[in-house]
């Protein structure tokens, strides 16, 4: 993977055009589209690694749109990125399957230093799928072995054993990809698709068994801070570190994931509001108590956190609004705190 394609869809024809400004002199091979009806026909065509989506049109177009760009040859490693124009659209985008987002206007250094994850992202995908189609064809291979020497014992034997070591490592590289394809490669946690998948299974579970179900949503405080000060590079370390923490202080039957950028979310099936709130309190402290230690620096980290309980009838998105609600209360309140809606 040499030249890296970038498809950047938006109806503003000055978006587009001072993006390419920005990744050009990076070396990307930069690809614009005003209007979306273009764009499954030019992806096909030139099989890009990574798209940039305006939040143009309503919720069910950008849906139909991003399940068919995911339906296509390169749909799985496909990195897709929405640029929303407002807090209230990058809201908009958990139900849409995008990869990342980033704001307009952006910055340049943190746009392309998100372009370039997405480009490691993309290379990362695209080798485990090689290495999963040449261990098929291995063991294609094998068979049409094994049944050329089926009266030979010796050979059938070695056959066998050629095909069982294939078949591990097989084995091994689907792990490796349902890791990839699950779990967010920063943060060690749940990635957004699979955070919201989890929701909708144990709402569904808490609705059935009229049992209690609440959220946590994180917001570590100040991280753009530590992004400018100590560079993107430490702060991905501080995510990791962040993730590695929450991930150790969860109970068996929790979930935790990486909601976007660093913003995290923890669901916790069967819990009362009191009970949640004991346990973002406790982790709260265990975060402003943590040193943070990357590259020799010792950073010092808080959190905030809003907590909600699931109610009957409410959606999914309801949830995850009302308790984003509550975390703005306690960053407007003076952050590393707690507050429940």
């Amino acid at each position: 993977m040499k030249t890296i394609d970038v498809v950047i869809i938006d109806n503003n024809p000055e978006i587009p055009a001072t993006l390419e400004n920005i990744l050009g002199p990076e070396g990307f091979s930069v690809h614009l589209i005003q209007t979306a009806d273009r764009a499954i026909d030019l992806i096909e065509s030139i099989h890009p690694q990574i798209l940039i989506m305006g939040m143009w049109g309503d919720v069910s177009s950008r849906n139909e749109l991003i399940e068919d760009l995911r339906k296509g040859p390169s749909g799985s490693s496909l990195q897709i990125i929405f640029l929303a124009k407002s807090e209230e659209e990058i809201s908009g985008t958990i139900n849409i399957g995008g990869d990342d987002f980033i704001t307009w206007p952006v910055k340049p250094v943190e746009f392309i230093a998100r372009v370039r994850a997405a480009k490691k992202r993309c290379k990362k995908y695209v080798s485990l799928f090689q290495e999963l189609d040449f261990f098929r064809e291995a063991v294609k291979h094998e068979e049409a072995v094994s049944a050329q020497v089926l009266d030979q014992k010796l050979h059938l034997r070695k056959a066998f054993q050629r095909i069982d070591h294939v078949n591990r490592e097989l084995e091994e590289s689907n792990k490796q990809l349902e890791e990839i394809v699950k779990y967010d490669l920063l943060s060690g946690l749940l990635n957004r698709l699979t955070l919201f998948s989890m929701m909708e299974m144990e709402i569904e579970r808490s609705v059935r068994t009229d049992s209690p179900l609440a959220g946590i949503m994180i917001d570590i405080d100040n991280f753009k801070v530590v992004n400018d000060t100590y560079g993107h590079f430490t702060g991905d370390q501080v995510i990791r570190l962040f993730g590695g923490a929450l991930k150790s202080s969860l109970r068996k039957y929790d979930h935790a994931g990486r909601y976007g950028g660093e913003e995290f979310f923890i669901i916790l099936p069967d819990t009362q509001i009191n009970q949640a709130s004991r346990i973002a309190e406790r982790f709260r402290r265990k975060i402003a108590d943590l040193p943070f230690e990357a590259d020799g620096i010792s950073i010092k980290v808080t959190a905030s956190l809003g907590i909600s309980p699931f109610r009957p009838g409410e959606s999914r998105g309801s949830w995850i609004q009302r308790t984003d609600r509550a975390l703005y209360q306690s960053k407007k309140t003076g952050r590393n705190r707690v507050s429940i809606l």
